[in-house]
């Protein structure tokens, strides 16, 4: 089984940008709001002082969300139709959202690696391969974007790594700290990582299902607003 083999968690994300002089949506202005009717979801933010920018994903085949990615004439008549009868403004932002400004793609994750795909033992020996080549980011554990923590993880990677890297030069000279410090570097950061791989792909399950609609969830968002 290939390690670095990406997952179709099952949806498609559609973004948009929508100008207030071309529509104004006046329930995203200074707020955010989310609206879920347990399988499509739409989120909306302001983007600029004079535009708003909204996710809408849903459950999707993985070979008509790849189309959709690549025909936006059809991506934006399947999200116009998802939510045609929803609530203002959400219909009227769709529609009158340029064609230009909505881009489509499939969702995709990753089964988190384990520090031995990126650092194998040399082939008949107990010493790890010393390359001085690691991976941060996206490359290194894609996740969905549901939990909102992708570039936040990219920036905790490269914290881990520059301080792995600062301790063990310092301990054991640039040649040796640095062969020394990425083995470390890339365990903590793939056991940080994993667990939020797990978390967000769980929140993308939770989001386009019936839990999302239960009251508890409810509860849960009013007290963090």
């Amino acid at each position: 089984e290939d390690p670095d083999a990406l997952t179709y968690c099952g949806l498609a994300v559609v973004l948009g940008i929508v100008d207030d002089a071309t529509f104004l949506a006046r329930l995203a202005k200074r707020r955010v709001f989310e609206t879920v009717d347990g399988r499509v979801r739409v989120y909306a933010m302001p983007f600029t002082a004079r535009s708003t920018m909204w996710q809408l994903s849903f459950p999707c085949a993985e070979s008509d969300a790849r189309r959709y990615a690549k025909d936006p004439p059809a991506l934006k008549e399947k999200i116009e139709s998802l939510c045609a009868k929803w609530h203002d403004p959400i219909p009227a932002m769709l529609r009158e959202t340029c064609l230009e400004n909505v881009a489509g793609y499939p969702v995709y994750d990753r089964e988190p690696l384990d520090p031995g795909t990126l650092r194998p033992f040399l082939k008949g020996s107990r010493s790890l391969n010393p390359r001085r080549v690691t991976l941060i980011g996206d490359a290194a554990h894609p996740m969905t974007p549901f939990k909102a923590q992708g570039a936040n993880q990219a920036v905790a990677d490269a914290v881990l790594l520059a301080r792995s890297l600062s301790e063990n030069v310092r301990a054991l000279g640039v040649a040796k700290g640095i062969d020394a410090a990425l083995p470390v570097f890339e365990k903590k950061m793939l056991a940080r990582a994993s667990r939020v791989v797990r978390a967000s792909r769980e929140k993308a399950r939770e989001l386009h299902s019936t839990l999302a609609l239960q009251v508890a969830r409810k509860v849960q968002r009013d007290e963090a607003a």
